[in-house]
């Protein structure tokens, strides 16, 4: 009996499942951005990035540490046919085989404070020549330790060092941009769709409202009390609106298809009930001018050590440069094993470099001062730029209090219209006005309620440039790159 009860009870289980996975989500803005930040294909791309970028500034930190190989060569085989002259004169091909191998351990330091390189490597080599007169010959480095050091004491690897690292805080903002633009691109999307299902449902309320209308006009009519233009004007205002929500109708459907395809969903119904509330100063501005003054900072440092990087690199690779190289190493060997460890060799040498420039026709001087122009164009960018941010963040926060002062006379606005509009009717029944003053209140109601839908959505444009320029979630009260951390 309790199998069947549980048969039962599993079966009613997965019909309730599947009718609910076969109904489409009814969703209002803030259930709109939370799917484009995990299901569109721009969060999925973004993850990717962030991926890369921590990729990226580990091959740098990687770069500076000791690396360790081995190589293993062979065995190789080679046959070769050597002429030999006979003492008759004549030639005879004397057939060779050969074939050797070859294992090699290096260990190699970079040294970050000069520039230079500390290698110390150890190797085992076989030669073998096959055959009757063949013979073996073995070679044994015990070790070999080298040093290089460039006496212009420039070590690119600390540079990379030094520049990747605020290259990767910048990369990271790039990043934080990135994910304020999915959500504002996924808002846009929704505001496009909500003000064209707003469109058709006010469209269908009027198109009723006016059919009920039409009855008692036609009653006005046969009773003389309104003009016959009064009545055509009244049917082709009828008329005009069933043919303006069939085009409303058809770009609602694409604007669905476009929000259903940036956020991956197979259906979804927006829910109009629940209008997005306005985004108000409900957040200190000093908070923001700060974030904003942080990241203007972070540049800065990325250009300031960008530009040194570059000028050291030019004084190395163009000016007055030498080397140093120094090794010592202790190898041996011979026809076999014993002989090998009989036979040992001590190795040093020591080398040294210049290049010193004399005549170049003004190539270097030329490349100079190309280099400090484009170091004091890039300051003097990043100067125009921060000050021209921080005018756009007090724009921003301007335009958000004009729009909420807007949003409240809007709203009294229509709720004046819609009683003008009760009043209008009662007239109208009386013969008092035309036909003509109705339609244009009933117009100016349906433009005044999109207006505010368009105020709300400029509100949140204002918003998300805010959150782009400052990177922080204020509606939360998080750090942009806190979220980003958790991608």
């Amino acid at each position: 009996m309790s199998f069947y009860l549980n048969s039962c009870l599993l079966f009613c289980f997965i019909l309730f499942f599947c009718s609910y996975k076969g109904k489409a989500q009814a969703l209002e803005l803030e259930d709109v951005l939370k799917i484009s930040l995990e299901n569109s294909s721009l969060a999925v791309q973004l993850q990717k990035n962030v991926l890369i970028k921590d990729l990226e500034y580990s091959k740098i930190l990687f770069s500076s540490r000791p690396t360790l190989s081995l190589q293993l060569s062979g065995p190789s085989y080679t046959h070769t046919l050597s002429p030999v002259e006979q003492p008759d004169g004549t030639i005879d091909y004397k057939s060779i085989n050969r074939t050797n191998y070859s294992t090699t351990a290096n260990l190699s330091y970079p040294l970050l404070f000069s520039g230079g390189s500390l290698s110390v490597s150890s190797s085992l080599s076989s030669y073998m020549n096959l055959g009757s007169n063949g013979y073996n010959n073995y070679s044994f480095n015990y070790y070999s330790a080298a040093i290089s050091q460039p006496l212009n004491f420039f070590s690119s690897t600390k540079w990379e060092r030094i520049v990747g690292k605020w290259e990767d805080q910048i990369k990271g903002i790039n990043l934080c941009m990135n994910y304020v633009d999915i959500k504002k691109t996924a808002a846009e999307l929704y505001f496009k769709l909500l003000k064209t299902n707003i469109q058709i449902k006010n469209t269908e309320e009027k198109i009723n409202y006016l059919q009920e209308y039409l009855k008692i006009v036609e009653q006005l009519y046969q009773k003389e009390k309104i003009s016959r233009i009064d009545y055509i004007e009244f049917k082709l205002m009828v008329s005009g609106l069933k043919n303006s929500l069939n085009d409303t109708e058809n770009l609602y459907q694409i604007s669905k298809s476009e929000l259903t395809t940036f956020l991956k969903v197979e259906d979804l119904i927006i829910d109009t009930n629940e209008i997005p509330f306005l985004v108000t100063i409900f957040f200190d501005e000093s908070i923001a001018f700060l974030c904003l003054n942080k990241i203007q900072s972070i540049k800065e440092e990325c250009l300031y050590y960008s530009n040194k990087q570059r000028e050291k690199y030019f004084k190395a690779q163009k000016g007055l440069n030498s080397t140093l190289n120094i090794s010592f190493g202790l190898n041996s060997s011979g026809m076999d094993w014993e002989y090998i460890g009989q036979q040992k060799q001590v190795s040093e040498s020591f080398s040294f470099s210049i290049n010193i420039p004399i005549l170049d026709w003004g190539y270097r001087r030329a490349d100079f001062l190309i280099s400090q122009l484009t170091n004091t164009k890039k300051f003097e960018e990043f100067e125009y730029s921060s000050a021209k941010e921080i005018i756009d963040l007090e724009s921003l926060f301007f335009q958000l209090k004009e729009n909420e002062k807007s949003y409240y006379n809007l709203v009294s606005h229509i709720e004046l219209l819609k009683e003008k509009n009760e009043i209008l009717f009662n007239k109208m029944q009386h013969g008092a006005i035309s036909i003509k003053e109705l339609r244009d209140n009933e117009y100016e109601i349906l433009d005044s309620e999109y207006k505010l839908i368009t105020l709300i959505e400029k509100s949140w444009e204002c918003y998300f440039n805010i959150e782009k320029m400052t990177l922080y979630d204020f509606i939360s009260d998080n750090p942009i790159a806190d979220y980003l951390r958790d991608f």
